[in-house]
């Protein structure tokens, strides 16, 4: 670069310059008048290096530990788990969103708008200590060699042609004059077009043998550069490059520099403290480990002054910071050169220029010069005071200094230099003023003395002079109830005071002519009492407390206005002054001002301390506050430029104590942000970036999800704290309160979304709605299964009623028409044989052939009935010829139905085995019936039975009409006829649906299989059962020689007499009419059998078979009951007590024959039975008969109310006439399972035979046979069965 001739005027500042560094030097030594305040870090972080401050105002920090930042509250450190961003940071720079960062590790680049490192993309040397943006270039100084990064490219290339030293300390880039370059030995200028170095000539060093550049700064102010080099500071002129050596730093190694463009001060950061250079000279901040105010070490890095003029420096141990201010600070201790301290409640200025401040501990006297500071105290014997607290200063209107306190009044003497005290009293001495704490004179000449314990106290003041020390007052002004406790009094313009009373004394105003005390309501406007009054110049009654401020006409006592300093921020009014047209208000969190015309109030830019007291000098346009262990002086003209409003800023999230980082984007830019539902406890950082330490901004924000309130941030806080947050969604406003006292305009915030965890999710809630519905569907089903069912066991219980009575009357009607049966069946049988005559023989016949169908009818009804009711039939099982009985059906059929072809096969020869002969017969008489009734007149009917293993096989097939096939399912039920043959063919529906029940008595089975139009055939399965496979002899076998005695017992003459005459031929008969007439029979004889009837009077047949078989004698004997009644419990009570043969009205004659043939062939048997009963221990046999009957009877308990869920062992056990322990000891007697347990059985084995009959749901079934649970009814059901149920009802079904 070409140097031009320097003009005269420029020659001429400069040495305007020359001079004003002279003054610099000549001035070093002048006193300090910056406090610093430390700023640490957590973890490793020590050595501070450099700073940045990016476009938002957050302070970036280069540490020995990377990189961390700061946000006027809490520094952040920006490492990462990858090393590099943990190495030490030596230079950074910023350019538009990225942070370049010179480290020892390389070169280093901070995207701000993710808050995240990114990639360089290029190989950077190491140990990088200078970088400066050139355009598109990245200027790179390090220890080995100086490099242009392109930031577009991101290609280097080294730069070293002229360089004068490879190793580079600093780079410093001038716009518009080029770009200077420090290196290890001198100052090179460079040329990016050549990319070629200039070397500049410096002075040659007196003690270090190289020139050494550090640090460079450009002072436009100045037209120069200042260079620090290891032992000196220069400037240099840019036209000439002329360099003077700046003296008063010494030979300190100059680390860094820096300049504060609001006063042109350049900072300078050694290696020996911090220099302050202006024109008035150079001022040295060192470290002091007795004063916290000052440097945390004297090794400074790095010197920055932010945006805000704040000045940063980084010392060897953490941040020492030093806040702009245009305001004096006076320090108690720089006053009196002691460390007691002092609360200022008092200040004034007299009439000499003298400031006077008194407090907790003395008065103080300063003049300007803290040489001449004088503080007055109790233990001062030099300048001695009565008592250490002052409340009041008081300049008179003869300019007299007085001053109240807790050792009462003093005057001031300036020719002594000393306090004359006076005790006031009442003229009573009983008040005194000994704790004075306001005083005043009025135009009167009189002293005006508020004390704390006395009231008020008025004395002239000549009086007061010319008297010793006790005064007695002149007036004296008590308050009554209210007490006398003066916390305040100041004078009324027309004469007599305002005095404010302590503790809810209330406000009173005093007549200054005739001294008459007036109470002054003010409590309506404030809400309580004021804790603080001021009277204006201008007649304004000013009265204040912790929440409002009240203002009166001074006259009128009209109140004119009422306001909060801020509706948001409590402040406690500690004192109030008019500062001209300004009311000042000290609070225990710094100062405000109100206008007293418009009324608006402006919270100054001072330190958020508590002040106690405001004086005004009028004429220096100053006023000062006092404060603890200090007094701020405040200028009126620097009032214009108050603090800057800056924006709010989230400046750091933290979720559950951890720094949140998205790494996609800044968390200043950041609107909202989605967390996990344990990710509940929110903690967000704010900041304005305001700098300063004591008077910080304060902060309100609002949720708005929460509320429409705005929440007040403590003093000095900027965290909004929300813990245990549920799940939604927050939005988060913030905003600062202004100097005006209301809130910005500016904010911040950020949505904050809270996922609800996976069981209260939207899925989840879907779900939850789907299983709702459906439990609602099952308690609706539930509700109506059961009323169903309830409705069912009603419907069940008047069936059975109605069934019951129905029986009943069958049972009365069966006995009126089966006896007269009988006697038209036998002998009309008898008369068949006998008669000759084959006309009378065909009548006969079908007279024999009606009855029978007419008997066959009234059985099937009542096999029906019986069915219908649910009772199971009795089995009177006789061992039989199969092959022979079934051949005797056969053979029936042919004589009735000629004109048909019948054709019976049998496998064996003999078959015996045990069967209801007449339930059996009833079954092959309905098939064969059925085979007869729907085939031509010219039909085959075959009967074929042969063995099968264990079973007997009987197949009955015809080639009749046949069955269609969707038919075949329905034919076993009950009254079901085929629409093919319903109203064709004669038939009732009801024989099929017998048939299958007899057979599934004899535990068998039948099945049906059939083509229509070519014939069905029916096969019935039965178990062979037998006592003994021996033959016994065919009845029609047995010696009919030989004789026995027959007991007939029938009430009835005629069936009595036939009865004789039928069994007479073969048996001796013996007759009685009742059951006590047969017994006295048997007394004389003992017959071979008896017939007896059911119903007869005197005496039925069941008491008197009772009576038979108590006898030992006569229980041996064969009994065969007759009875018209068919009644179930006939026939097991019949068989209970042994009876042999049952046999039902009108009976066939020769199955009677029979049975006697049979019975009587037994008897040897009987009599062995007999024997066998004798030999059994009877008392022994009644214990069981009644153990049995107390469990039949807990069954039939069970199975009544099997539906019940609520059936319990004790409702079992008090129906049972027995304790639950008796109930449980017979059961495990018995059976070995609990009351419990077999509960359970019952209703598992109900459970299990509704399976079987497949009419019922799994569910259905479950309710009837009293479970709730389908998981419980199920795991039951399986450990009884091994089974669950479904798959029971399935194999169930298959076997079907």
């Amino acid at each position: 670069m070409r140097l031009k001739r320097i003009p005269d005027t420029m020659l001429r500042g400069y040495l305007v310059w020359l001079l004003a560094v002279c003054a610099m030097v000549c001035r070093a030594e002048q006193s300090a008048t910056r406090e610093f305040a430390g700023i640490g870090f957590d973890g490793e972080v020590r050595v501070v290096n450099c700073f940045a401050q990016d476009s938002d105002g957050m302070i970036w920090i280069g540490t020995n530990s990377g990189l961390c930042s700061f946000d006027g509250y809490t520094t952040y450190s920006h490492s990462t788990e990858d090393a590099n961003t943990r190495s030490q940071v030596n230079s950074m720079t910023i350019e538009g969103d990225t942070i370049y960062i010179g480290a020892d590790c390389g070169l280093l680049m901070y995207d701000l708008s993710r808050d995240a490192f990114c990639d360089t993309g290029a190989t950077v040397p190491t140990d990088i200590r200078a970088l400066a943006v050139n355009g598109d270039k990245l200027l790179i100084g390090s220890l080995n060699g100086f490099y242009e990064y392109d930031i577009r490219s991101h290609a280097v290339e080294e730069c070293k042609n002229g360089l004068s030293n490879r190793t580079i300390y600093s780079i410093l880039r001038i716009e518009g004059d080029g770009i200077y370059v420090g290196t290890y030995n001198g100052l090179n200028k460079y040329q990016p077009q050549s990319k070629s170095f200039r070397q500049i000539e410096m002075p040659t060093p007196n003690v270090k043998k190289n020139t050494f550049v550090n640090s460079m700064l450009y002072d436009e102010r100045r037209g120069c550069v200042w260079v620090g080099t290891e032992g000196s500071l220069y400037s240099m002129d840019l036209l000439t490059h002329h360099f003077t050596r700046i003296e008063g730093i010494g030979n300190n190694s100059i680390k860094s520099l820096a300049m504060d463009k609001s006063t042109g001060d350049v900072m300078v950061g050694t290696d020996n403290g911090l220099y302050v250079c202006n024109e008035s000279g150079i001022v040295r901040y060192s470290h002091n480990s007795r004063i916290s105010s000052t440097l945390l070490n004297n090794i400074v890095w790095s010197v920055f002054v932010d945006r805000d003029y704040n000045l940063w420096a980084g010392t060897d141990y953490n941040i020492s910071m030093s806040q702009q201010s245009s305001n004096n600070i006076i320090s108690i201790a720089d006053l009196t050169g002691r460390e007691d301290g002092n609360v200022i409640y008092a200040i004034a200025k007299d009439s000499r220029g003298l400031l006077w401040l008194g407090g907790a501990n003395g008065i103080i006297r300063y003049d300007g010069n803290v040489a001449g500071t004088v503080w007055y105290t109790m233990d001062n014997p030099r300048f001695p005071l009565t008592h250490n607290r002052i409340r009041a200063i008081y300049n008179d209107s003869e300019n007299g200094l007085w001053i109240a306190g807790d050792g009462s009044v003093n005057r001031y003497d300036y020719a002594t230099r000393q306090f004359h005290g006076y005790r006031i009293v009442s003229s009573d001495h009983r008040y005194n003023a000994n704790w004075a704490y306001s005083i005043f004179d009025d135009q009167n000449g009189n002293m005006w003395v508020g004390s704390f314990l006395g009231g008020v106290f008025v004395v002239s003041k000549d009086k007061l002079l010319s008297t010793g020390v006790e005064v007695v007052a002149d007036h004296h002004i008590t308050f009554g109830e209210s007490g006398n406790f003066v916390n305040q009094m100041i004078p009324v313009d027309e004469g007599g005071a305002w005095v404010l009373l302590y503790r809810g004394g209330g406000l009173y105003k005093i007549d200054g002519k005739s001294y008459a005390v007036t109470r002054v309501e003010v409590e309506k406007e404030l809400g309580y009492q004021p804790s603080q009054i001021l009277a204006t110049a201008d007649g304004q009654l000013w009265c204040a407390n912790d929440d409002k401020i009240a203002i009166y006409d001074s006259r009128s006592l009209k109140c004119l206005n009422t306001l909060s300093v801020s509706q948001y921020a409590t402040s406690r009014v500690m004192a109030m002054a008019q500062v001209e047209d300004k009311v000042w208000l000290a609070t225990n969190t710094g100062v405000w001002t109100i206008d007293t015309h418009s009324f608006k109030a402006e919270r100054l830019n001072l330190p958020n301390h508590p002040y106690y007291s405001i004086g005004y000098d009028s004429a220096m346009q100053k006023v000062a506050l006092g404060g603890l262990d200090e007094v701020v002086e405040v200028n009126l003209g620097d009032l214009g430029s108050n603090r800057r409003e800056n924006e709010v800023y989230v400046t750091a999230l933290y979720v559950n104590d951890e720094l949140f980082a998205s790494g996609e984007q800044n968390v200043r830019k950041l609107k909202s942000v989605t967390l996990g539902h344990d990710e509940n406890h929110i903690i967000i950082c704010v900041s304005d970036f305001n700098y300063s330490t004591d008077s910080k901004t304060q902060f309100v924000y609002n949720i708005k999800e929460l509320g429409d309130k705005w929440v007040t941030l403590p003093m000095n806080s900027n965290r909004i704290s929300c813990a245990n947050m549920a799940p939604g969604t927050y939005t988060v406003r913030v905003k600062a309160i202004g100097s005006d006292g209301n809130l910005t305009e500016k904010e911040c915030g950020m949505t904050i979304k809270i996922l609800p965890p996976w069981y209260a999710s939207m899925p989840a809630m879907i779900v939850y709605g789907l299983l709702l519905v459906a439990l609602v569907v099952w308690i609706i089903n539930f509700f109506r299964v059961k009323n169903r069912l309830r409705i069912a066991r009603i419907e069940k219980e008047k069936t059975v009623e109605q069934i019951a009575l129905k029986s009943e009357l069958f049972a009365n009607v069966s006995h009126e028409l089966k006896t007269p049966l009988s006697l038209i069946i036998g002998p009309i049988g008898r008369l068949i044989s006998e008669v000759k005559d084959p006309a009378v023989v065909k009548h006969l016949n079908m007279a024999y052939e009606n009855a029978l169908k007419m008997n066959t009818l009234i059985h099937k009804v009542l096999d029906t009935k019986r069915i219908d009711a649910d009772t199971e039939t009795l089995m009177i099982l006789s061992q039989v010829d199969m092959v022979h009985f079934c051949h005797n059906i056969v053979q029936t059929f042919e004589a009735a139905y000629e004109q048909k072809h019948f054709l019976f096969t049998a496998g064996v020869d003999t078959l015996y085995m045990d069967i209801d002969v007449v339930k059996m017969e009833s079954v092959i008489n309905n098939i064969i019936s059925n085979a007869c009734k729907y085939s031509g007149e010219n039909a085959t009917i075959a009967v074929a039975m042969e063995r099968q293993e264990d079973n007997v096989v009987i197949r009955i097939s015809d080639d009749g009409i046949g069955i269609a096939d969707d038919d075949i399912p329905f034919i076993f039920q009950r009254l079901y006829q085929s629409p093919r043959t319903k109203g064709v063919k004669e038939g009732t529906g009801i024989g099929l649906y017998i048939a299958k029940q007899f057979v599934e008595l004899h535990e068998g089975r039948i099945t049906v299989t059939s083509l229509p139009g070519s014939g069905t055939a029916f096969t019935i399965v039965l178990p062979i059962k037998c006592a003994a496979e021996a033959q016994l002899a065919e009845s029609e076998n047995i010696n009919v020689a030989k004789k026995g005695t027959i007991l007939i017992v029938e009430d009835n003459d005629a069936i009595r007499r036939f009865l004789t005459d039928t069994l007479g031929e073969e048996y001796n008969c013996l007759v009685a009419a009742n059951g006590r007439a047969g017994l006295a029979v048997c007394g004389s004889v003992t017959p071979d059998l008896m017939i007896i009837d059911y119903m007869m009077p005197v005496m039925d047949g069941i008491e008197m078979c009772r009576r038979i078989k108590d006898n030992k004698v006569l229980a041996c004997v064969p009994i065969i009951i007759l009875t018209a009644k068919d009644d179930p419990d006939l026939e097991l009570r019949s068989a209970e007590l042994g009876v042999d043969c049952f046999m039902p009205k009108p009976f066939n004659v020769q199955v009677l024959t029979t049975r006697v043939r049979q019975l009587l062939s037994n008897k040897d048997l009987l009599r062995s039975r007999v024997r066998m009963e004798e030999i059994t221990d009877v008392k022994e046999i009644e214990v069981e008969s009644s153990d049995e009957r107390l469990l039949a009877d807990a069954v039939k308990l069970i199975e009544d109310h099997i539906d019940d869920p609520e059936l319990s062992v004790n409702y079992l056990s008090e129906k049972l006439g027995i304790s639950p322990k008796q109930l449980y000891r017979k059961l495990k007697q018995h059976l070995g399972v609990t009351p419990v347990d077999f509960i359970k059985q019952v209703r598992m084995k109900k459970a299990a035979m509704l399976i079987q009959q497949n009419k019922f749901t799994i569910s259905e079934i479950m309710y009837m046979v009293g479970f709730s649970s389908s998981s419980y009814f199920a795991k039951c059901f399986q450990a009884h069965f091994g089974k669950t149920p479904r798959q029971y009802a399935e194999e169930s079904r298959e076997k079907q």
